[in-house]
């Protein structure tokens, strides 16, 4: 899954990454910060551009595969006391392989 494919590709570059971070890749975000860390370079940049309309359905499936087991969301304290959400992918190698789908 493309998605899957660009947060690994993501935590390749960045230790932690969060879910607005994850959509303006995958939604070819040209964004100041997305530049400076050169994720602009991945080659899954902008791929869900054409899939989803706005930011709202990526967030939307990007909570489907939490739910799913695909991915975990975990909690990080940030220096403004806020607890940030960043992303982690779990075993998905049956995903890759084709032995399993995602059907929505």
């Amino acid at each position: 899954m493309d998605l899957i494919n660009c947060i690994i590709e993501i935590l390749g570059v960045l230790a932690k990454v969060s879910p607005k971070c994850i959509i303006k890749v995958y939604r070819g975000h040209r964004t100041k910060d997305i530049v400076e860390k050169g994720l602009h370079t991945l080659p899954s940049f902008g791929k869900g551009k054409a899939i989803f309309k706005n930011d709202k359905g990526a967030f939307k499936l990007i909570h489907v595969l939490i739910a799913m087991g695909f991915l975990s969301e975990n909690l990080h304290n940030s220096k403004d006391a806020n607890m940030t959400p960043f992303i982690t992918v779990e075993d998905h190698s049956d995903l890759s392989n084709g032995i399993r789908t995602i059907v929505m």
